[in-house]
């Protein structure tokens, strides 16, 4: 490769296919080049924002052959929230399913069968939480979204956001008008992260600063929210991570109806995006848990699977290391009068190795890193009869059933397009103790 390659700040690219992570593939002169915004059959002009040892990772800016499956965007930010915009949802789809298949395969090199794969409903307007950053836009803040591998710059958003409701975008942009009126500084803010109960309608939004000269009266004359945070968040850290209560108005929780059941989890908790398509990952849940005598579950937040489970088991262990979610988690055992369900305060990777072993089913939920090494090595030794293993990230499920194999065979792979117009799926994997 010359030197000329590798220093070009722009280039026309051929793109042959969509990888594991979403992006789309692409080669020139000899190195690897990925893009989001372009379809496998394209010819792009692109523009490199992260160079590799190996590859770069660049953004189009212009598509000079285009693909019969694209469509135009429906944002001008498209890229930095839901880059796969540019096909119709039908392919959307098949493409999840094949990235579902291909990575599995990568892992543990078994072709893996899959059993279904569930589409979403709704393609816009699904997300229960929209997290928003802001920029200053003719003199004023304005809410925003990062540029995609540009951390240090961002894309106003004129309306808003089409993964968020209408009215979480309504009431984030009367938030920005408020900060306007009151001469608040864009240097002490941080985040706006606003939330919506789907089962239930209810709003809450919480303002996350960098100082806590912010004034109160920030949250004051505000319509259509059920709730209003005024949280301090360390400016050290690149996250909206809650510091400090500064002050707050209404509801500091929101409460959502899952399969019928309501559910409290906090402002700053954890809860899943996508409801209709959770509730149906659960049903099928259920059906291999039917019969359990115990079930353990790690990574259990505010209880929602163990809870909707318990009527098909004696008894739920639910091990979390957060102490709100193990509250929230409690309090909704009581309110849904839930007998046999026990909480365990922890860390997953200290479980007890005894309670693993007289699991008839181990339920995992874990983050996008997946299940942590002494977890997988506890397991191995442990034994439980069957995993279920609710992923939003098939990769890292794919690795950690890599690691189970030897000892463990799939029951069942599913698919669940929990976040349309984003290369994002979650998956369902079973797996049966071999005999």
């Amino acid at each position: 490769m010359s030197v000329k390659a590798i220093h070009e700040r722009e280039m026309v690219v051929d793109f042959e296919k969509i990888v594991p992570e979403g992006r789309t593939l692409g080669r020139y002169r000899g190195k690897v080049v990925f893009a989001y915004g372009v379809l496998p059959g394209e010819r792009a002009l692109v523009e490199v924002k992260k160079r590799k040892r190996t590859y770069l990772l660049c953004n189009p800016k212009e598509i000079l052959k285009a693909s019969p499956l694209r469509r135009e965007p429906l944002e001008d930010h498209y890229l930095s929230c839901s880059p796969w915009q540019i096909m119709g949802y039908e392919d959307q789809l098949r493409f999840k399913e094949e990235i579902l298949r291909e990575v599995f395969y990568q892992m543990s090199k078994e072709s893996v069968e899959i059993d279904g794969f569930h589409p979403s409903q709704e393609t816009c307007g699904y997300r229960t939480k929209i997290e928003y950053s802001f920029t200053v836009q003719d003199g004023r803040i304005a809410l925003a979204f990062h540029e995609r591998g540009n951390p240090f710059r961002k894309i106003p958003l004129k309306e808003g956001c089409i993964l968020g409701s209408e009215r979480m975008n309504r009431v984030a942009l009367s938030i920005v008008d408020l900060l306007n009126e009151r001469g608040v500084r864009i240097d002490d803010l941080k985040h706006l992260v606003v939330r919506e109960s789907k089962g239930r309608g209810e709003l809450i939004a919480t303002l996350f600063v960098k100082s806590k000269e912010v004034e109160p009266s920030v949250m004051e004359d505000l319509e259509g929210l059920d709730g209003f945070i005024l949280a301090y968040s360390d400016p050290l850290s690149p996250t909206s991570v809650l510091t400090e209560t500064l002050a707050t108005k209404g509801k500091t929780h929101l409460e959502e109806v899952i399969l019928g059941r309501p559910f409290l989890y906090p402002f700053n908790g954890f809860f899943q995006n996508h409801i209709p398509l959770f509730e149906r990952s659960i049903e099928e849940m259920r059906k291999w848990v039917d019969g359990a005598g115990r079930v353990v579950e790690l990574y259990s937040g505010v209880g929602v699977i163990g809870l909707l489970v318990k009527d098909l088991c004696k008894e739920v262990y639910a091990v979390e290391s957060d102490p709100v979610s193990s509250e929230y988690a409690a309090m909704n055992a009581r309110r849904l009068e839930v007998e046999g369900y026990r909480i365990i305060e922890g860390m997953a990777e200290d479980v007890d190795e005894e309670l693993l072993s007289r699991a008839g089913v181990l339920l995992l939920d874990p983050p996008r890193a997946g299940v942590h090494k002494k977890v997988i090595k506890r397991i191995l030794r442990a034994r439980p009869e069957r995993i279920i293993y609710l992923s939003c990230n098939p990769a890292t499920q794919a690795r950690d059933y890599s690691l189970l194999k030897g000892l463990y065979t799939i029951r069942s792979l599913q698919g669940f397009d929990f976040y349309p117009q984003t290369p994002h799926l979650e998956s369902l994997l079973v797996m049966d103790l071999r005999v």
